[in-house]
């Protein structure tokens, strides 16, 4: 470490790193937010309303809002979060090599080959090796607003919520969702609780709990989905 080169294992992977981080996957509103668009846009202030009327002429401006804040920027792009950095074992010793895992969240009508390709691209680096992990899937497939299930739902959620506004959204968690794939082409993640201020920190997290008013209407929805199925 006393004579150290000019660029190091942990260099060359900190600058690959770097060069992901800086040169993301193009942003694009999918399938799911076009939806929520047109199922909200018509509920919301003039301004947004309308923008959202006409996104050929606002869809950069649209964009840029989202890509304001980490949670917009999740729907509209493939996010890109290097998660592990190891190398070195000694603090006196330059390490010969150096392993990094970057977690991709894959948007709504991209793949694991346009991820990969991507990532050779922006580093473009022979040194640098690229390998998939085992946990990886492709990107959900979009279910379809008009299909018997959507409507069920929506009508449920009408009857439970008279108060809330309904549309399509997209879902960036991995939920157990994505093991039906091969048995359904229409799958819907929705949690009947309300996600506020106070419980939406603590999901996955320190304390993680649901209030028991949520959990009484959140069986009241499920009782009034398995009607609604039976009526029809």
């Amino acid at each position: 470490a006393s004579m150290p080169a000019k660029e190091t294992s942990i260099d060359a992977l900190s600058n690959a790193i770097a060069k992901l981080k800086k040169n993301t996957p193009p942003a694009t509103l999918s399938v799911p937010i076009e939806g929520f668009i047109d199922h909200l846009g018509p509920e919301m202030p003039f301004i947004n309303k309308m923008a959202f009327a006409n996104r050929g002429l606002f869809e950069k401006m649209i964009i840029g809002i989202y890509e304001s804040f980490p949670a917009g920027n999740a729907l509209v792009r493939t996010t890109t979060s290097p998660t592990i950095f190891n190398s070195g074992i000694k603090e006196n010793v330059i390490p010969l090599s150096a392993k990094a895992i970057v977690n991709f969240r894959i948007i709504s009508g991209s793949s694991v080959e346009e991820v990969v390709a991507h990532v050779k691209n922006v580093i473009d680096d022979e040194r640098i090796k690229i390998e998939k992990k085992d946990f990886m899937s492709e990107p959900s497939k979009v279910s379809d607003v008009e299909s018997y299930g959507y409507k069920n739902i929506n009508k449920t959620i009408s009857q439970v919520y008279p108060e809330a506004l309904v549309s399509p959204y997209l879902v960036v968690a991995a939920t157990d969702g994505r093991h039906y794939g091969e048995l359904s082409d229409q799958i819907f993640r929705f949690l009947p609780i309300r996600i506020n201020k106070s419980n939406v920190n603590s999901l996955h997290g320190i304390n993680e709990r649901v209030a028991v008013s949520e959990v009484e209407e959140g069986i009241r929805f499920y009782i009034q989905l398995i009607k609604n199925s039976s009526e029809d």
